[in-house]
């Protein structure tokens, strides 16, 4: 558990979260509520750009991109779910799927 605690006392690290499938802008500011109100360690959260269902996400958080991850693809939303496709030291590659 060492290189948790390490996690905890070092800075905050920037992930680039891009977010594919984003039907309407409303999908993604629930998405940047959860993150900035639901996952831990997670400073801020801006948002980069938003253009043909696509979405950038600029993730400030004190921990890794895998932790970003597996915290979004546990969270519950309304009207979709989080799928994880691609995780990198600093990215995160999500797409959203529509619930029926």
């Amino acid at each position: 558990p060492i290189s948790k605690w390490e996690g905890e006392i070092s800075g905050p690290s920037l992930v680039k979260l891009t977010v594919t499938n984003v039907k309407k802008s409303k999908f993604l500011r629930q998405v940047a509520e959860v993150l900035r109100n639901q996952v831990r360690g997670v400073a801020t959260v801006r948002q980069r750009f938003f253009k043909n269902r696509k979405a950038e996400l600029e993730v400030e958080i004190k921990g890794s991109a895998q932790d970003l991850a597996e915290e979004l693809e546990d969270k519950s939303f309304a009207s979709f779910e989080i799928e994880i496709s691609e995780i990198t030291a600093n990215t995160v590659t999500a797409k959203l799927l529509m619930k029926k």
